[in-house]
């Protein structure tokens, strides 16, 4: 690669290439292509991809007691990511490091793992990763149905954690079980406050339709035929020194839901149980429930709706629920690789009247203000290369 970029810099500055210099390139340039990604690859041996994804936007948010306004409206870099993957095939290694930089410019890494793919079934990853909990967290930013995922996966998602996880995937079943960190274990040190003594972590999603492939994303683009999978997960973790800036003594989230595809419309559905369990007692069960679909009108444009509500515990000294509505379109301009997206999501409740750990405001999705009647205009324009 560096001889490449000699090479190149030599023909940018008007140098004239050697014959052994073009003959080299001529090489190199041969090991190279594209088939979704940039890849560079030796003849039976190592591969080297690279590609990302952008995802640009626009906020018009109204209402909701806002201070010192009441619409707040303007545009954002929510994304910009590095995918940098590779495979060793004579050790059956695979890895993925995903650099990211977020509305703030701050450059951060999420993925970074290396797996063994011990047979074909069988495979075993070291890193840091995303714990399988939550269907619409493992489903990734650049395939979601709505501009950005509901109330409920930001109060009860894992996100990111440290870990090692044991993986077997069939025809029909599919089978994941970590050892972690802890929920938001990710990019810190063992001593740091934020992990876990322990934390353990199962999913099992069943294939009673269709393929896999059609799953890695939520909508029915490109389908050919229909599917129908089902998932079912446990989280559970140990003491926390600090969770959400509480200390925990312990932590448990159960989660199922159920994916149905045809090929021009989808459907998903899932719900989430969380038990807290306090430092000195107070205890408590908060719930999230989600279902969302979308419709295909045409080869290119997809319309979309979704019902997000998290539930707080009855005893929680603001116990009422806290709906999100959103109805958007998306046009396909090519595929996830080149699309449009607009959207608007309605929280007609106050947030105060809602008390849950790891609820609030969230400028991600466009949730502003504590009151009520709250209206987020989204826009996005998304490039994967």
């Amino acid at each position: 690669m560096l001889a490449l970029a000699v090479v190149w810099t030599g023909l940018a500055c008007g140098l004239e290439p050697t014959d052994r210099a073009r003959a080299f390139e001529r090489e190199l340039l041969g090991q190279a292509g594209r088939d979704k990604m940039f890849y560079v690859e030796q003849p039976d041996g190592p591969k080297l991809s690279l590609g990302g994804y952008m995802q640009f936007r626009y906020f018009d948010v109204v209402g909701g007691d806002q201070a010192p306004k009441d619409v707040t409206s303007g545009f954002t870099m929510q994304r910009t990511r590095l995918l940098i993957s590779g495979t060793l095939p004579e050790q059956k290694i695979e890895f993925l490091i995903l650099p990211s930089a977020g509305p703030n410019g701050q450059l951060s890494f999420f993925d970074a793992w290396t797996r063994w793919n011990i047979s074909d079934e069988w495979s075993l990853t070291v890193g840091q990763f995303k714990l399988p909990l939550l269907r619409e967290w493992l489903v990734a930013e650049r395939y979601l149905l709505a501009i950005e995922r509901s109330v409920v996966n930001t109060t009860f998602c894992t996100i990111y954690s440290q870990g090692v996880q044991l993986e077997y995937r069939s025809q029909a079943l599919h089978l994941m079980a970590a050892v972690s960190d802890g929920i938001r274990g990710f990019n810190t040190r063992y001593d740091a406050p934020g992990e876990a003594d322990y934390a353990l972590t199962a999913r099992v999603e069943a294939l009673f339709d269709g393929s896999w492939a059609q799953f890695g994303d939520v909508t029915s683009l490109g389908n050919e035929q229909g599917g129908l999978m089902g998932g079912v997960a446990l989280h559970h973790q140990g003491h926390t020194d600090t969770f959400a800036g509480v200390p925990i003594e312990a932590l448990t989230e159960l989660t199922l839901d159920l994916s149905w595809e045809a090929r021009r419309a989808s459907l998903m559905a899932g719900g989430i149980a969380r038990y807290l369990e306090r430092d000195g007692g107070d205890d408590s069960v908060d719930y999230g429930v989600l279902v969302q679909g979308g419709v295909f009108v045409s080869d290119t444009l997809e319309l979309f709706a979704r019902g997000a509500m998290v539930i707080p515990d009855s005893d929680s000294s603001g116990d009422d629920p806290f709906p999100a509505i959103t109805g958007g379109l998306t046009w396909y301009i090519a595929g996830h690789a080149l699309r449009f997206k607009a959207d608007a999501e309605w929280f007609p409740n106050d947030l105060p009247d809602t008390v849950i750990l790891n609820f609030g405001p969230d400028p991600g999705s466009g949730l502003l203000g504590p009151g009520g009647g709250q209206v987020a205009l989204r826009a996005e324009f998304q490039l994967v290369f």
